[in-house]
């Protein structure tokens, strides 16, 4: 699926958010405490 690439990278791009969102000001792009922890690679359908 598309996110299967970011699966193991998620605490990569957790931190480019929080660092682009702390940039902008868009406080909305800042990601969530299930993307900082990875509890969505363990989901399923």
């Amino acid at each position: 699926g598309p996110f299967a690439a970011d699966k193991k990278q998620f605490e990569k791009w957790a931190k480019i958010l929080d660092e682009l969102a702390e940039k902008t000001g868009m406080e909305y792009l800042k990601p969530c405490e299930l993307m900082k922890t990875g509890g969505f690679a363990s989901m399923r359908k």
